[in-house]
This record gives structure tokens, C-alpha cells and sequence, in this order.
């Protein structure tokens, strides 16, 4: 913003960066191996165009990075692919007094194993399994549990958490082609996840079809059970409510494909999701998981595949959603963060990541072996 002594202007801005890279060598019958490195970073600044001042560090910051290793082999009909990786992550976010430094080191493996039984049908099997080392620092406010007199403000304490947070699970899948122009996938997943001390066991039934009904048009639809971990801090036996369920979806998605040339394709999903046992706060028990949640919308893709000249897409989406109660660990409702959120009313209201149109264009035109045009646009209504 142009710089001028005695200015009012203050404008808020993300600055972020990210990489990546990936690095691949075949090993003949021993397989292939490939190695994938990426990261982010974002920080929020407010830039001030009187350069007396100069620009703020609102102390929010989010990043992680990760390399993620794969050693694909196939042998006796089976396909194995195994996948260790190694990732460090970071969230930050300072508030007046209030200051959250959220770390993580994330070490994951994963194994994927699938056979072709017959013409017609496909197994899949594997395990999914991450252990986190959290590093937890709060300085937040803590509300009195007993009852008081006239107005007060809540206690500011600070917290240092360190612990590991694990995850396991298994999986199977089958890919069934019941007739030439139908697609079934079938699957389980078990998952078992030990937060903050505590032991959680779930388990997702889902299943998807895809039905070719022509050459250049299908219909697809799936419906599916979905479970996540309460966050390591709402489960804390102090500070929170160990006692918490995991968090749970049931997922629903009809739409359809069509194919106008060789080059465009069109993509539409219409989609609906209730999520269930999201985290409340509560004066006495801390944290409830009474919380509802739900989503719906419409998914639009058109795409023009990479030719010799041109490649593009137009994505747009038009959703909601909703919750029924202030979400933990976000301000929202005008509350502060680590404060009492409104309680549950029952009634759906958006949350604080509702976007109601995403409008994205991006088109790329090469027009030598040396010289390419590209641009992308963006669009988007609703919060943030």
C-alpha cells in the first residue's frame, strides 16, 4: 500500500509460502521408489501505510512439512505399497494475553495391498497407523468453577502438555464389477485411537457406485459412516472432559460425469453430511460433545484436459454449514477464544468457515517450447 506519515490505513493480509518436490527411481524387479517432500507456512500481518509505525505481527502463524517415502513392488499377483513418512507441524496464535503454541512431530506408515481375484473383482487391504508427539503451550482463561459475586474475569493460566496421541487402523475394500458398465466398492475401516490417555474404537462401513450408462455419460453415488478423534486438549483430564465420544459423520453424494469431448469433461456431486458429537464448552464439565453439526451443497468441475496447447478448469461450489452450537477453539458468536461459547439451542447457524459460493478459474496456454501464459481467479463469498 503506498506509504504516506499521518495515514489511518491498515489492511490485514496472509502471507504464505509453500514447496514441494519429488524425487523417483526405478529398481527394476525390486519395484520403484519414490521420495515427496512439501511444506507450508502462513502468517497474518496488518500492513500500515504510515511508515512511522511500521507493519504489525498479529502472531498467528500455521505450517507444517513432510516427506512422505514409497516403495512400490508386485509380486505373485499382489501389489504392495509401503509408505513411511515424517512430518513436523505448527499453530500459533497470540490474542491480547491469550497465546496458544500448538506443536506436533507426526511419524506415519502405511501399507496397501490389492489383488485382482478374478476379471471381475478386486481386493484391497492395508494399515494406516500415526503416532503424534504433541507439544501443547496454553495461556488462556480458565472461568471460575465456583460461584462469585458482582463481575469477574477469568482466571489466566498456563498450560505445557507434552504426550503422544496414536492411531491404527485396517481396511478393506473390494472393487466388484458386477457387469461391464458397473462399478461397486464396498469397505470397512476399524480404527483405534489413544489421545491424551484415552482409548477410542470405531468403526466405518461405506460404499460407492459408479454406473457407466453410455460411453460419454455416468451416474455416481455413495453413502458412508466417518470417525475422528476429539482434539488431544478437549479430552485433557484436567483442563477438559476425557470423557468424550469421537467425533462421527454419515456422508451422502449422488451426481453424475459427463464427457463432451475427448478434451472437456463436466463433474457434478450434490452432497449432504450430519456430523455428530462435536466438542461444546460447558461451565461444569468443561467440554460436552453434544454439539450437531451438517453439511450440503453442490460440487461443479468443468475440465479441459492437457493438450498440446491448452489446459484449464472451472471449479464452483455452492454449500453450507451449519452448527448448533459456538464452535470450540475459534471466535465466533463475538465470544473470545477459551471463553463460555453460546449453548446449544438446537437451531443450525453457519460456521465460522461457511463459504456459500468458491468460484476458481485457472487456464494455462503454452504457445512455444519456451513461453507459457497462465492466470487463475478466485471468487468467494461467505466467512472467512
Amino acid at each position: 500500500i503506498p506509504k504516506q506519515q499521518g495515514s489511518t490505513t491498515l489492511i490485514a493480509t496472509p502471507v504464505y509460502w509453500d514447496y514441494q518436490a519429488r524425487l523417483a527411481k526405478e529398481l527394476g524387479s525390486a519395484g520403484k521408489l519414490s521420495l515427496f517432500v512439501f511444506g507450508s507456512n502462513d502468517t497474518l500481518h496488518v500492513l500500515d501505510a504510515d511508515p512511522t509505525r511500521g507493519d504489525l505481527d498479529l502472531g498467528t502463524h500455521i505450517g507444517f512439512h513432510r516427506a512422505i517415502a514409497t516403495w512400490t513392488v508386485t509380486k505373485d499377483g499382489w501389489v504392495s505399497k509401503l509408505s513411511p513418512s515424517y512430518g513436523f507441524e505448527s499453530n500459533q496464535i497470540s490474542l491480547g494475553s491469550i497465546n496458544i503454541d500448538a506443536g506436533a512431530q507426526v511419524i506415519s506408515l502405511r501399507e496397501d495391498l490389492s489383488k485382482q481375484i478374478n476379471s471381475k473383482l478386486t481386493l484391497m487391504t492395508g494399515y494406516d497407523g500415526q503416532l503424534r508427539l504433541e507439544d501443547l503451550r496454553f495461556h488462556i482463561p480458565i472461568p471460575n468453577q465456583t460461584r462469585t459475586f458482582g463481575r469477574t474475569q477469568p482466571n489466566l493460566i498456563d498450560i505445557d502438555h507434552t504426550f503422544p496421541d496414536a492411531g491404527n487402523a485396517l481396511y478393506l475394500e473390494a472393487l466388484w464389477d458386477p457387469t461391464k458398465n458397473l462399478r461397486v466398492v464396498p469397505g470397512i475401516r476399524g480404527d483405534w485411537f489413544h489421545y491424551n490417555g484415552t482409548d477410542r474404537f470405531t468403526y466405518d462401513p461405506r460404499i460407492v457406485a459408479h454406473w457407466s450408462l453410455t460411453p460419454t455419460f455416468a451416474l455416481k453415488a455413495g453413502v458412508g459412516i466417518f470417525h475422528q478423534p476429539q482434539e488431544p486438549q478437549v479430552l485433557d483430564a484436567q483442563y477438559g472432559n476425557p470423557n468424550l465420544r469421537p467425533i462421527w459423520a454419515d456422508q451422502y453424494h449422488l451426481g453424475f460425469e459427463k464427457r463432451f469431448t475427448d478434451a472437456i469433461t463436466l463433474d457434478t456431486t450434490f452432497y449432504y453430511q450430519r456430523r455428530h458429537n462435536l466438542p461444546v464448552t460447558d461451565p461444569g464439565a468443561h467440554f460436552l460433545d453434544t454439539g450437531k453439526g451438517r453439511g450440503y451443497g453442490m460440487e461443479l468441475l468443468l475440465r479441459h484436459e492437457i493438450t498440446r496447447h491448452f489446459f484449464g478448469w472451472i471449479s464452483y461450489t455452492l454449500s453450507r454449514a451449519e452448527q448448533t452450537s459456538g464452535t470450540v477453539g475459534n471466535i465466533d458468536s463475538g465470544g473470545m477464544l477459551g471463553a463460555i461459547s453460546p449453548p446449544v439451542t438446537g437451531k443450525y447457524f453457519p460456521t465460522p468457515f461457511d463459504q456459500t459460493h468458491n468460484l476458481i478459474l485457472i487456464a494455462s496456454y503454452k504457445l512455444n517450447a519456451n513461453w507459457e501464459l497462465g492466470t487463475r481467479f478466485r471468487l468467494v463469498s461467505g466467512v472467512p
